[in-house]
């Protein structure tokens, strides 16, 4: 029985894919696999593990040499395991990669009696790592230049952007300047048809402006250079000041429209013109899109979003409504809801992209609730952030008045 079960182990021995070579402490050779055969030198000739070590030139991953003494069966003699060492050899086939294993064995007393050696030869496996190395080199490579052609594109553009927009705001500034002085000087002079001229040339000069300005916004946001100008401000006042200030365009439309707060007063730390230009682009667009003898409803009330203490901001109107498909896009750039309502009303389609990126620019967060041919609820929420208790003065309330004429002249370009 015990004969056989030694045949079985040396036939196992002898068919192992890895090179198996058991030697004595001092490196002598004692048994050798068909593995081993096949890879070292015939052990007649060499019989000491140390003879072959001599005659090869084995270095580490890096290309340092390795020491006799470091080698795995060397360390295995003084007792200790090693497992998966790499090693570099230079063969008469060129280079070849070899794993090393060696463990001492012991006998009765607690002496190194024997070591066992394996080894397997993984140049494939490490040829095959360095392709795929090399490929996720190239294809990162290929990634950075094309982030990097990206980048470049997208400044590009941002300055193309900027310098097209500012070349357009100084002539239209003009034209506004003039058509102001014509107004003030010789209105009197003109006819009335001469009048619905100047007036229509005024209105387009209003739309242009706007485009104008939201494209320098939106460059300046996405370039990261739009700087808030924040202050301690009563966001009740200015609300309802911004709300009051287009009541004239809603009565036009016959439209009934709304301001409502629970509270009287609060003071805010924000950017007073970001937040005007939020409001007056979601008025806008609720008198636009919302026809004649409905409602519009402005709101401002305290709450609890996303576990934050906030402001709410509520536009709500009862006009044509969103569509689901469209609500899910209708914060991008150039995007406007198809129907017959809107193409009365001209747009560039980048209202709400700007406002959502001011919003943000705030630490808010902006939602939509819309139901087709029901009407639309924008809720904007604002951070309850304050600095201070002083709000501000008098002669920023009357810069806010003048401020509010203008900008209203401008968003409400469309409505004339």
């Amino acid at each position: 029985m015990a004969e056989q079960q030694k045949e079985q182990l040396e036939t196992i021995l002898e068919n192992m894919s890895d090179s198996l070579i058991i030697t004595d402490k001092n490196q002598n050779i004692l048994l050798m696999n068909a593995a081993a055969r096949a890879v070292y030198p015939d052990p007649d000739i060499f019989n000491n593990m140390s003879d072959w070590f001599r005659m090869i030139n084995v270095v580490d991953e890096e290309g340092n040499p390795i020491a006799m003494e470091n080698m795995p069966s060397h360390r295995a003699a003084r007792g200790e395991r090693v497992r998966n060492f790499r090693t570099n050899i230079m063969g008469p086939h060129g280079l070849v990669h070899v794993e090393y294993s060696s463990a001492p064995l012991y006998d009765t007393e607690g002496n190194i009696s024997m070591i066992i050696n394996c080894s397997r030869n993984v140049t494939e496996e490490v040829r095959s790592a360095q392709l795929v190395s090399n490929k996720h080199e190239q294809l990162l490579k290929a990634e950075m230049e094309k982030n990097d052609a990206l980048k470049k594109a997208i400044k590009l553009k941002d300055d193309f952007l900027s310098l097209i927009s500012h070349e357009f705001k100084t002539p239209i500034t003009v034209i506004i300047s003039a058509i102001q002085a014509m107004e003030h000087l010789c209105w009197e002079q003109f006819s009335d048809k001469a009048r619905r001229f100047i007036g229509r040339i005024k209105q387009n000069a209003f739309r242009q402006l706007r485009l104008v300005n939201n494209l320098l916004e939106i460059t300046k946001i996405e370039s990261g250079q739009m700087k808030l100008k924040n202050g301690n401000y009563d966001i009740i006042f200015l609300a309802s000041s911004i709300t009051e200030s287009v009541q004239e365009h809603a009565n036009q439309k016959g439209l009934n429209l709304h301001f409502a707060s629970p509270m009287k007063s609060k003071i805010m730390w924000i950017d007073d013109e970001k937040l005007e230009r939020i409001l007056l682009n979601l008025l806008s667009n609720a008198i636009k899109f919302t026809p004649k003898g409905k409602s519009i409803f402005v709101r401002v009330y305290k709450t609890v979003f996303d576990h934050r203490d906030m402001i709410a901001l509520e536009v709500e109107d009862e006009g044509i409504g969103i569509s689901e498909d469209k609500q899910k896009i209708i914060f991008e750039k150039f995007i406007q809801v198809d129907s017959s309502l809107t193409r009365q009303a001209e747009g560039t389609g980048l209202g709400l992209s700007l406002v959502k990126l001011f919003v943000e620019a705030l630490d808010g967060v902006i939602c939509l609730e819309s139901y087709v041919g029901r009407g639309s609820k924008f809720t904007v929420y604002l951070p309850v952030q304050q600095v201070d208790l002083h709000p501000t003065n008098t002669q920023d309330v009357q810069t806010l008045d003048n401020r509010l004429i203008q900008s209203v002249k401008i968003e409400f370009s469309d409505l004339y």
